[in-house]
């Protein structure tokens, strides 16, 4: 693999670990502070709309879902940020 993609892929990687801490810490703290409910949303938001994009490419791509399951991971973050938000 060129340089340039294994670097590329390898900026990607962590960039995707950072965004995963940053939305576990924006949807703990609000379960500490009620008042953060915001910054749950915001993650709940952007949750599906990565699980959106995943469900359109793999679509679009003609690609096995099971070959390509990040979308399952947003998918369970959303609908459990869904049900923190709405069951407290």
């Amino acid at each position: 693999m060129h340089s340039v993609a294994k670097y590329t892929n390898y900026y990607c990687w962590h960039l995707v670990s950072i965004t995963l801490i940053a939305m576990c810490a924006g949807l703990i703290w609000p379960a500490y502070d009620p008042t953060q409910s915001g910054l749950a949303v915001m993650w709940v938001v952007i949750a599906a709309l990565f699980c959106l994009w995943s469900l359109l490419l793999i679509t679009s791509k003609k690609q096995p879902f099971l070959l390509m399951p990040q979308w399952s991971l947003f998918a369970v973050i959303a609908g459990l940020g869904l049900t923190g938000l709405f069951a407290g």
